[in-house]
């Protein structure tokens, strides 16, 4: 599996070894997918992220994460764009660790990709039991 990651922000280090880890495991898991088939992250600042959600959703603003499922039939498996300024301004706000917030958004953007919504109350809570799992396999609060 191909994981391209694009790192364009300067607010804080990004373990891309880590994202790799979580990233693989997570698709391997859920779309139990070990061939080649490519997924792309790419990590960037609100302005960047503002531009692509009103271009693609019709929001004006930033959010922290968008995914973009491709079709199950590409070899793309989507594309992810994660705001590190937004998942900063939500860490203080929720008042958890930084690096936290940022592994939380990147999961919850790969389940999106595996096909995950929470648009009715029973896929929400599926997707956030997915979500819970996942982080407490790659996050340990000290």
């Amino acid at each position: 599996m191909e994981i391209l990651i694009r790192n364009e922000q300067q607010l804080f280090p990004i373990d891309e070894v880590k994202i790799g880890e979580i990233t693989r495991y997570i698709l391997k898991n859920e779309l139990n997918s070990n061939y080649k088939r490519e997924v792309s992250i790419f990590i960037t600042n609100d302005k960047t992220i503002a531009y692509y959600n009103e271009k693609y959703r019709g929001i004006e603003g930033p959010t922290d994460v968008l995914s973009f499922p491709y079709d199950d039939e590409d070899e793309i498996i989507g594309d992810i764009i994660i705001s590190t300024e937004t998942v900063k301004r939500n860490a203080s706000e929720y008042k958890i660790p930084l690096l936290k917030e940022f592994y939380i958004v990147l999961i919850h953007a790969l389940l999106h990709l595996c096909g995950y919504t929470h648009d009715k109350i029973a896929d929400r809570n599926a997707m956030f039991e997915k979500q819970e799992k996942y982080l407490n396999i790659f996050w340990e609060d000290t």
